[in-house]
């Protein structure tokens, strides 16, 4: 395990950040985000501070970041990175937790090669929870053992294994749009399905399949005690105490205290959810509807068909909403309307004012470079050249007025302080 003093602008600026971050009233909105591959935290000062400094790899596609978390406190933002090593026609591919500690201004790798299966957290005594795979359990082809670590984030201390469980496996697949990579990026799993692993009220619960169905309880001999069979794309809530979910067409609310559920129905189909401030009984969800359709034929046909492999004639762009449904109430009300491929994340500013959220582009300007021969051929694709035809957008709603301002382009992953 190493760990890196920070050297130059980079040193001076977290010294000048502590300070700002203690004495800033009201506290501004602090957040990390990917750009361009690499790791910036805006909000601390007037210009982004740059925390990673990846460059792109010839032949290598993916993304060098994943699983971006701050601290409760927020005095610690931690990450996954990917480092590449060449090999001859080859890359050698690991994965280590960077952690940058603000109160010591020190970025640490921590050495502990985690699985980008699922998430990193923080724990609520401080030490960084994290997983690595560990085989297939013996006799079966489909359930994968995965082995839960707690570190102290220090870049120093040895893990300390606190449980494993078994997770089913099989999911695959990809799709050649760009927008579909985006929006699976931005919900944080595959099929916009996030992966959930989290300390609750209740103990340590995580998904229990790879397209990040059910929900389970961590259970010290490995053997889980499912809690709810069929929920997906899981939020816990800021309390620790209950779960918000979509099953089938329904939300679902899951009471961890009680052992109980709510299954709401509602009049739209939920995509993605989010928790409202703490007390207040709302849950946000994203609605995604049909918009115009894109029609190909003659040679736009033919030359589409060339570039991604197979024929299609019609391409469909979508409308977004993003609703508020209260528990107390019931009422169920729109407060966003836009254009989109998807809205990839909702978080709530800590104040509790400000939906942010990310919206993924309609692929249209994909589709007209496409047809005018502007990114190659299918086997000359490059998937960088092709997002940044569609930026994702950061948009922040007041909830009072009901007002959005897009404060950010080409900020993805992004997680708020």
């Amino acid at each position: 395990m190493k760990k890196q003093n920070l050297f130059g602008a980079l040193l001076l600026l977290m010294m000048l950040l502590t300070p700002l971050i203690s004495l800033a009233q009201p506290a501004p909105l602090v957040y990390a985000a990917v750009v361009d591959d690499n790791v910036f935290i805006y909000g601390l000062i007037d210009q982004p501070a740059q925390v990673t400094f990846n460059e792109p790899v010839a032949g290598l596609g993916g993304r060098s970041i994943s699983h971006v978390v701050w601290s409760a406190d927020g005095q610690k933002l931690a990450f996954i990175q990917r480092t590449v090593t060449p090999d001859n026609e080859f890359f050698i591919i690991s994965h280590d937790v960077t952690v940058v500690d603000f109160a010591t201004n020190v970025i640490s790798a921590l050495g502990v090669q985690p699985s980008t299966v699922y998430p990193i957290s923080f724990l609520p005594d401080g030490r960084l929870m994290f997983t690595q795979e560990a085989g297939y359990v013996e006799g079966s082809n489909n359930l994968q053992i995965i082995n839960v670590f707690a570190v102290l984030p220090d870049g120093v201390s040895q893990p300390e294994q606190i449980g494993n469980f078994s997770y089913g496996v099989g999911c695959g697949g990809g799709s050649s749009f760009p927008t579909d990579t985006l929006y699976w990026e931005e919900a944080g799993g595959f099929g916009g399905n996030p992966m959930l692993l989290a300390s609750t009220s209740a103990g340590i619960i995580h998904s229990t399949d790879c397209s990040g169905n059910g929900v389970a309880l961590l259970s010290p001999d490995g053997n889980s005690q499912l809690l709810v069979p069929a929920i997906t794309r899981v939020k816990l809530s800021q309390d620790g105490n209950r779960l918000v979910g979509i099953s089938g067409q329904d939300l679902l609310v899951y009471d961890l205290t009680t052992r109980t559920e709510q299954r709401i129905d509602i009049e739209s189909v939920p995509d993605q959810v989010a928790w409202g401030a703490q007390g207040s009984g709302d849950i946000f969800y994203s609605v995604i509807t049909s918009g115009p359709t894109i029609t190909l034929e003659g040679d736009r046909l033919a030359t589409f068909t060339a570039f991604i492999g197979y024929e299609l004639t019609e391409i469909q762009t979508y409308g977004l909403n993003i609703r508020k449904y209260n528990l107390t109430s019931t009422d169920d009300t729109t407060l966003y309307g836009g254009f989109g491929s998807g809205i990839g994340r909702m978080t709530l500013s800590r104040d509790g004012a400000q939906l942010i959220f990310s919206q993924v582009p309609n692929p249209n300007p994909w589709v007209d470079a496409v047809l005018a021969g502007q990114l190659g051929t299918f086997d000359t694709r490059n998937a960088i050249n092709e997002f940044a035809l569609l930026p994702v957008e950061l948009v922040s709603l007041d909830l009072a007025s009901a007002n959005a301002t897009v404060i950010g382009t080409n900020q993805r992953q992004v997680t708020i302080r």
